[in-house]
């Protein structure tokens, strides 16, 4: 069995979305609670961050931490499956289902994988790619390049029908 994610998946999934809220719903309510510190904006401007754009900044800003973390989960290779865990609920999905592979532009960029019919967890699903354990292989999008091979795609992206 292989591990296609980061150790750091968990913390990604379930820790960036509390770090967010709590982390900039503080600063929203010292915003609220002292306004005098957004000064610099005019006093028109600091009211109008204070009791307008923060708070929808924090709301819009929350609902994309969660949607995102949503949909991160942890991915093995065992034989021709991907086993897509939550860690609460582990699937087994064929690898032959697998047919997009979106990758970032970095090498640690998340990986978005799309499936011929949605998994139980739904759509696509993001993988956040483990790092190589000998870095003279460190290579961009490692990961994906080990995905297409494993689900034999033509192409770099999409598996041809």
């Amino acid at each position: 069995m292989r591990q296609l994610s980061s150790r750091f998946t968990f913390l990604a999934k379930y820790g960036a979305p509390p770090l967010w809220m709590v982390g900039f719903g503080l600063v929203t309510l010292r915003a609220f609670l002292h306004p005098s510190l957004l000064a610099a904006w005019g006093a028109v401007g600091a009211l109008i961050a204070v009791k307008l754009v923060v708070p929808l900044a924090w709301l819009v800003g929350s609902v994309r931490v969660v949607r995102w973390a949503t949909r991160v989960k942890r991915v093995r290779v065992d034989g021709d499956f991907l086993l897509i865990s939550n860690y609460v609920r582990e699937v087994r999905v064929p690898i032959e289902a697998l047919i997009d592979i979106h990758p970032g532009e970095r090498a640690d960029s998340p990986i978005t994988l799309g499936f011929k019919d949605p998994t139980p967890f739904g759509g696509p699903i993001v993988l956040i790619p483990a790092r190589p354990t000998d870095l003279l292989v460190w290579r961009d999008n490692h990961v994906a390049e080990q995905l297409r091979r494993l689900a034999r795609f033509d192409s770099d992206e999409t598996r041809a029908t």
